[in-house]
């Protein structure tokens, strides 16, 4: 059995994150892996569905996806904050924090899998089904059926 050295955790500050952190917890205190925490940004500036209309209204698409970054930074940290670094939890954990722009979320956290060379992926899900499912798609399920390493998935 391959041991755990780098687990990667993805997030998209969700409800069904946050219930996820408590199986990544427990998976890096056991093994003593390192924790990379994720959020993928999707950018205004590259989204095709955003591009026509802010540049018909006058929006500084830069300036604008400057300060998306700047905030999910912000909430990247709050995150690990609350859900990783609480003195309540024990020992501190050896985390790195990532925020990757990306235009397909579920590619972007396979690469970044592959970047850090993680041993697993652990994420929450939504747990959307139906007609919400088709529209939306499912993040999770992508980085499932194309990861080169186990996903642990969590349902919220």
């Amino acid at each position: 059995m391959k041991k755990l050295d780098t687990l990667l955790f993805a997030t998209d500050f969700s409800t069904g994150a946050a219930h996820a952190t408590e199986i990544a917890n427990t998976l890096a205190r056991l093994t003593g892996a390192k924790l990379h925490v994720v959020h993928v940004l999707t950018l205004l500036e590259t989204s095709v569905y955003w591009q026509t209309p802010m540049i018909a209204a006058g929006v500084d698409q830069r300036r604008l996806d400057e300060e998306l970054r700047t905030q999910a930074e912000h909430e990247l940290g709050r995150f690990v904050e609350r859900y990783f670094e609480d003195p309540a939890f024990g020992e501190p954990l050896e985390i790195e924090r990532k925020v990757v722009e990306a235009r397909v979320p579920f590619e972007a956290i396979i690469a970044e899998a592959e970047r850090i060379g993680a041993d697993m992926i652990v994420m929450g899900t939504h747990g959307r089904s139906g007609v919400l499912r088709a529209l939306a798609g499912s993040t999770a399920e992508r980085v499932v059926r194309h990861s080169p390493v186990p996903v642990l998935t969590s349902r919220g």
